[in-house]
């Protein structure tokens, strides 16, 4: 069963130069609606709404937010949830699978994302969901030490299970607003940098990184992997090792 309250709202693109304003209200929505994933309630609309507001002082009616960006607290409400609770869940048990349903009972709590705006076509964002973001995160098999590169992070929802294991992180992200939640809290541990404009749909390999680093584990969205506007399955992720 998937949830999917937003089915009707409208998804407007944000300017770029609102970009930190609009970030740390996204962090303040997102403290908000983990208390909802903590406490095991679902957040649906209504919830959304009111942390939304609340952060950001006005309703979407006004053009403050827009429910694409509700989407982006949600996904940084996930992550913030792993940061909290990862650790215990992998100290319940040792069982994978058992790891997994209680991932995939928080996942349950999140909204769907059934609204598609211009960015995130142009970009080619997909929320890849909590469990599957799990699974990818145990077939990489991540290592204490070792440096993991996402070239299009997103909102860190993979990145994070690299953090949890103690690797090193090199993360980038073309999107204004997303690459700026990545130079912010919860993400002070990840180090990143902007792709240079001939690398925006490029996607290289190797933008993030140090020119003295490498060897790791590259996390590449298959979607991205290819020409923009693939229909490629965006939930894919080419996982390799020693780059």
């Amino acid at each position: 069963m998937t949830n999917s309250p937003l089915a009707g709202a409208s998804a407007r693109p944000l300017a770029a130069a609102c970009a930190q304003h609009t970030v740390a209200s996204i962090i303040a929505a997102a403290h908000d609606l983990l208390g909802h994933l903590a406490a095991g309630r679902r957040i649906d609309a209504p919830a959304i709404r009111t942390a939304m507001q609340s952060a950001f002082g006005a309703s979407d009616a006004s053009g403050a937010w827009d429910w694409k960006t509700a989407y982006e607290a949600v996904e940084v409400a996930q992550l913030l949830f792993m940061r909290r609770y990862g650790s215990a869940i992998h100290t319940k048990t040792t069982d994978p699978f058992e790891r997994l349903k209680l991932v995939e009972r928080i996942a349950r709590l999140a909204p769907t994302q059934t609204r598609r705006s211009e960015e995130m076509e142009t970009y080619q964002q997909f929320s890849t969901p909590l469990g599957l973001v799990w699974v990818a995160g145990f077939a990489a098999d991540f290592r204490p030490g070792e440096l993991v590169l996402e070239p299009s992070a997103g909102t860190g929802l993979l990145a994070v299970q690299a953090q949890l294991a103690k690797c090193r992180l090199a993360v980038n992200e073309v999107a204004d607003v997303r690459a700026a939640l990545l130079g912010k809290p919860p993400y002070v541990h990840m180090s990143w940098r902007r792709p240079a404009n001939d690398q925006r749909r490029g996607y290289a390999e190797r933008a993030a990184l140090p020119a003295d680093d490498r060897g790791g584990i590259l996390l590449q969205p298959q979607a991205q992997s290819r020409p923009a506007r693939s229909a490629a399955d965006p939930r894919g992720h080419a996982l390799r090792r020693d780059y």
